[in-house]
Formats: C-alpha cells, structure tokens, sequence
C-alpha cells in the first residue's frame, strides 16, 4: 500500500500516483482509500443526475473514461477499473486526482474551485476562469517570480478560525506545452499527459516551489481572456457584493456533481459565507498583456 496527503486528505492506494508527496498515518487515520476493483454503472442504482459519460447518486459517481471506470462513494473510496490495453497511467492518474477528488470533497461537502493557486510572504492568490484562461500560465510566471505553488486545477478552500484557507494538493503542474516552452524546457516528452485540439498538455514537477502546508487564501482572480490590445483598458476590476459568491459558484471545480437543490443551496451559501472574507476581482487578459503584467496587477490588488 502507498500512503499519501494531499488535498488535507490521508490518502491511501493500492497504486503508486507518482505526484503525491508520501506520508504516514494510523490506519485510523486513512481519510480516502483507492483501490482497483469491478465497477459499473449500475453501481448508482437510482441516479439523480446524469452528466456525458456518468451517473450520480446521492453521494456517489460513476464515470466512464475510456480509459478507465470509477466509482467514487460517500466521501471515502475511488475504485478504478482500467479498460483493457489502454495504457495511459498518466491520463489516468491525472483523472484520479481530478475528477475523483473533485466527486470526494463534493461529497465531504467541501468547496473545490477550479484554479491555480500560489502563495508568497504569507498570503495566498487564486486564479480562476475557463479552460484555456491562463490559470496555470500565471502561477508558472508567479513561481518564477519566487512564490509557491499551492495547488494547480483543484483548490480545496474552507474557513478556519475566521479566515479562508486553502489545502495544498502536490508538486505539479499541467501546463500547455507553450507555456512550458516560456519556461525554457526543452526535453518535455516524458512528461506528455494528453493531446486536445492539437495542443499537448504536459505535468511538470515543481517541487522545489511547492508549499507542503495549508495557507490564507487572500483574493481570487477571475480571468478573462479579451480580444485586441489592452489600448488603456482596465486591466482589473474589483468584484463587489453578492456576485463575488456567484463567482465562486461558477467556478467550483465540476459543479455539475451537485445533484439536487439541497446541495446546490448549502454548496452557494458557503461561497457566500467564504467570499465576503476575500477580495475577489475580475483580470481581463489582453493579447498584448504579458503573464507578469497580470501577476503585478494581482499583486498590488490584494495588497492594497
């Protein structure tokens, strides 16, 4: 058995996932367990929602990949069961730690926000937007420019003592491969996870920037990518009142596995609860507009 901790989670599996940082713990002290195993979709016996390829039950998932299916229930367990000849360990390992966490920590009723976040002299940024946004572009700049990364595409974010904080989750992060070009590697081919649109996406491994501890999340950035020249544009605009909570809702990670109103409502009102304790703001990303451009403008936002 391998023994992990990410995502404020003791994580044991029958398999290596070769991001996660090891650690120990009693086995009464095991938060999720992954294990291989027979799966199917009729494992949701009475789905409340389904979603492409997947079922929902009342704190359960099934999901069928291709390339393996999981079932991820009430909080605690991820089966995987590999699909015959595909042999795609790091797509695989990269769906596990996040679809299936994202499944664990909607059924732990947690806050998973779609984002890269980093961290430096104590206060921590996350930034959020659509695919294809710049999340991970921005927190590879901020890395270069001395911060830590805390997480990278899932953020577990929950109020502790008052303030908000957010979970790390493990040295990695998926980058396109331009992004990764900027960052002058040049042998990457290792670290290929999956082509999309003919764009590579690659893992990268940062561990000496990683931050192995929760931090205090100070602000969220919201992207958003613009046509054309910035031409004096605002380059930042602050997200006041109850929109910053709509924010947030928008950009929990898979928010489509809040199944019914109940979960819907509870999962809105700790957005709300845990927005007004940050400073929360729109980045227009224009094309002249540089990832360090954006990442002083972040700064002296949450700063000021």
């Amino acid at each position: 058995m391998y023994r992990y901790r990410a995502f404020g989670f003791n994580i044991e599996s029958e398999f290596e996932i070769a991001q996660m940082l090891p650690a120990e713990f009693s086995d009464d002290r095991c938060d999720v367990r992954i294990r291989y195993g027979e799966v199917s979709a009729d494992m949701i016996q009475d789905p409340l929602q389904t979603y492409l390829d997947a079922r929902f039950g009342k704190d359960e998932m099934w999901s069928n990949l291709e390339i393996a299916e999981i079932y991820v229930g009430h909080g605690r367990d991820i089966i995987v069961q590999p699909a015959p000849g595909k042999e795609e360990e790091g797509l695989l390992q990269a769906y596990i730690t996040g679809l299936a966490f994202g499944a664990i920590m909607h059924q732990r009723k947690q806050i998973p926000m779609h984002g890269s976040c980093v961290q430096k002299d104590g206060r921590a940024v996350l930034f959020t937007g659509v695919s294809g946004a710049g999340k991970s572009s921005i927190a590879a700049e901020a890395i270069r420019q001395g911060y830590r990364l805390v997480t990278d595409d899932v953020t577990p974010v929950s109020i502790r003592n008052g303030v908000v904080v957010a979970e790390p989750s493990f040295p990695q992060q998926k980058l396109w491969e331009d992004a990764v070009e900027r960052g002058g590697v040049e042998d990457k081919t290792d670290h290929r996870i999956y082509d999309e649109n003919d764009r590579t996406k690659f893992a990268m491994n940062v561990d000496d920037a990683f931050l192995n501890e929760e931090t205090v999340l100070c602000g969220i950035i919201q992207l958003i990518p613009k046509e054309g020249i910035r031409d004096g544009r605002p380059l930042i605009d602050e997200v006041t009142g109850l929109e910053r909570a709509v924010l947030m809702q928008l950009h929990t990670y898979r928010k489509y596995m809040l199944v019914d109103h109940e979960s819907r409502q509870r999962h809105f009102q700790s957005c709300a609860d845990i927005a007004k304790r940050l400073k929360i703001a729109h980045m227009f990303r224009y094309e002249d507009t540089s990832e360090a451009e954006m990442l002083a403008a972040a700064e002296e936002f949450i700063n000021e």
